[in-house]
């Protein structure tokens, strides 16, 4: 039983986690144009919108995995996270390697 659980529950840790960060984080449009520099007030918002978002997501993975009984769930929710964690800050702080300089 706990093998054919984790697949439906890791896909369940991967979509609360998009939709976690969507809800708890300001849109990507509005952190690409304002910078950390300019605007540190949110930038903090940003940052606390994210610590929250990977709270949830990793609860989420924790609980999936206690009905799963298999780890993979927790360890998809971590990814998940880490993902969305790195889209956020690279988006924060203007990396952007296919935009040309102007």
């Amino acid at each position: 039983m706990a093998d054919q659980a984790a697949p439906a529950l890791s896909l369940l840790a991967v979509s609360m986690g998009v939709t976690v960060f969507q809800q708890m984080s300001p849109p990507l449009s509005e952190i690409r144009k304002r910078t950390p520099r300019d605007d540190p007030s949110f930038a903090a918002d940003v940052r606390v919108g994210e610590c929250a978002a990977t709270a949830i997501t990793v609860g989420v993975g924790i609980i999936a995995s206690g009905l799963a009984g298999s780890s993979i769930p927790l360890w998809i929710a971590i990814l998940v996270s880490g993902m969305m964690v790195a889209v956020y800050e690279v988006t924060l702080n203007r990396y952007r390697p296919l935009e040309a300089k102007a």
